[in-house]
């Protein structure tokens, strides 16, 4: 018994091949009622959901982002280390583009404060010049209601005031004729317009006469007043004129009448002035 034939196994392929459409036909409904369901990709035509997927050049490996520690470095350095509470909320808000801010503000700043209260130190200053000590030279003519005239130089200390206007002074008079005269007294200054000044003095002091004029007594009497004119510096420019005799001490009271240029300022400016030298 032949079991494998050759012109069988021709005569089935040739069969298979001219029924081919057929057989694929009867196959395709075959697997479809009892073949088993394969997943092949979406069952619709729509992709977009590849779109969210990583995409596979994502995985690959990045280097870092260099941290800038300079500008961080700069930020902090820029940054104001002590705030006032005004300050921090100005900038708060600034930051944030408040047009309340920008319209009305929180305070005034620093600036503006400085700028609007007069500088302290300047103040002070003004205040020492007006109620601190005070130094005079003054320069003229002894007794001019006499034909033997004589030069006068005179150089006067004003203390601090002790009753609103009123200061204490000391003086030392010279004269061309080697006459001296020192004394100590009191002088008031009284605003007459602005920055002229009114300021009459009494001081009692010695008379030594040397080769100058006799006076009479030992013991004279100084009675001036003076005009002056007083500059932004503090200092001030006057004339004055006085009257020195001996109140009728002894019977003979000539007396004597002396007109000067005198030049007045704060003592603390020659202080100054020694000291920068």
């Amino acid at each position: 018994m032949r079991v494998f034939d050759t012109d069988n196994v021709q005569e089935m392929v040739r069969i298979l091949y001219s029924n081919f459409v057929k057989f694929g036909l009867f196959l395709s409904i075959i697997t479809s009622l009892f073949g088993s369901i394969v997943y092949a990709g979406p069952s619709h035509y729509d992709f977009t959901f590849l779109l969210k997927q990583a995409h596979p050049f994502e995985l690959v490996v990045r280097a870092p982002k260099a941290k800038d520690y300079k500008s961080k470095f700069l930020k902090q350095v820029q940054t104001p280390e002590l705030e006032t509470y005004e300050e921090r909320v100005n900038r708060w808000l600034s930051e944030r583009g408040s047009t309340f801010v920008k319209l009305i503000g929180v305070s005034k700043s620093e600036t503006e404060i400085s700028k609007s209260e007069p500088p302290k130190n300047k103040t002070l200053s003004n205040l020492k010049q007006k109620n601190g000590h005070r130094f005079q030279v003054g320069f003229g003519v002894f007794d001019v209601t006499d034909t033997d005239v004589a030069g006068e130089f005179r150089a006067e200390w004003h203390g601090k005031p002790f009753l609103e206007n009123i200061r204490p002074l000391g003086g030392l008079t010279a004269t061309s004729d080697e006459a001296l005269y020192g004394y100590l007294g009191i002088v008031m200054d009284i605003p007459i317009i602005k920055n002229v000044t009114f300021s009459p003095s009494f001081a009692p002091g010695i008379y030594l006469e040397n080769s100058g004029k006799k006076l009479g007594s030992l013991v004279e009497f100084r009675s001036m007043a003076e005009i002056s004119y007083k500059f932004q510096s503090g200092s001030r420019l006057g004339l004055s004129v006085y009257h020195l005799s001996n109140a009728g001490l002894t019977q003979y009271n000539p007396g004597v009448e002396v007109v000067t240029v005198c030049y007045t300022f704060p003592l603390e400016k020659l202080f100054m002035f020694s000291g920068s030298s």
